[in-house]
């Protein structure tokens, strides 16, 4: 929007109609940014707020929840436990901000998941993405074949639900990790690029990191704000 007041009307658009809000937004006004307390080590959600794998999750994080508990019940797979534990209490999905509004609107700054997210890798990997997936409230998309198929139906219902399996070039998704080397990272770059429309941002990580640092939550998150002009909206006909 033009004219916008910096850190109060966040201007820009969405997806292909602009910048996104992030040039004027909270997160580089004070440089405030919830997420980065998953590298940080610090409890990120407004104290009150429900934060923690252990202490009721709300909505966005439920399925991540599941996870947690499957994972703790599974042979060897403690320290993804763990991983999904840090990834809830350091989520920022879901929150919610009122901006000032010296001119009579009011502007709601929210973080909202991005709608699915390729994931690349193979299992135990795969496991971290999915992890980290789900702490952003988003959703996975998984390459359709008989392992990753496999994998799906041995998870916890509310986890199933949150994976389509696909292929990468005829499925939506509009981010992508990916555990590989050098050239699996190079080759899947290649191949997303053949892919119609805008361009897919590929975090990339060392295969066996499974660490819940491995990927950055903010980037699996899209910032929106809606402006409402409170004054034109109590005004009534003369």
């Amino acid at each position: 929007m033009i004219g916008a007041v910096v850190g109060v009307q966040p201007f820009g658009g969405e997806a292909l109609s602009g910048t996104g809000p992030r040039p004027a937004g909270p997160s580089t006004c004070g440089g405030w940014w919830p997420g980065r307390g998953v590298s940080a080590g610090r409890r990120c959600r407004r104290p009150g707020s429900a934060a923690t794998a252990a202490d009721g999750a709300p909505a966005l994080l439920r399925p991540l929840r599941a996870l947690r508990d499957w994972l703790a019940g599974q042979p060897g797979w403690s320290t993804l436990a763990a991983a999904c534990d840090r990834l809830a209490w350091a989520s920022p999905a879901g929150e919610s901000r009122v901006l000032p509004g010296p001119t009579g609107e009011r502007n709601t700054w929210t973080l909202l998941p991005r709608p699915a997210v390729l994931c690349i890798a193979e299992t135990g990997d795969l496991l971290v993405q999915l992890a980290t997936v789900l702490a952003a409230g988003a959703g996975a998309v998984w390459l359709d074949r008989e392992v990753s198929v496999q994998l799906r139906r041995e998870l916890p219902a509310a986890v199933r639900e949150r994976i389509a399996l696909g292929d990468p070039l005829r499925t939506a998704f509009d981010a992508a990790l990916i555990h590989a080397d050098g050239e699996g990272v190079r080759a899947w770059s290649r191949r997303l690029a053949q892919r119609d429309g805008p361009i897919v941002g590929l975090q990339c990580a060392p295969p066996g990191m499974r660490a819940a640092t491995a990927f950055a939550l903010d980037r699996l998150l899209v910032e929106r704000t809606v402006s409402v002009n409170t004054a034109a909206a109590a005004a009534t006909p003369a």
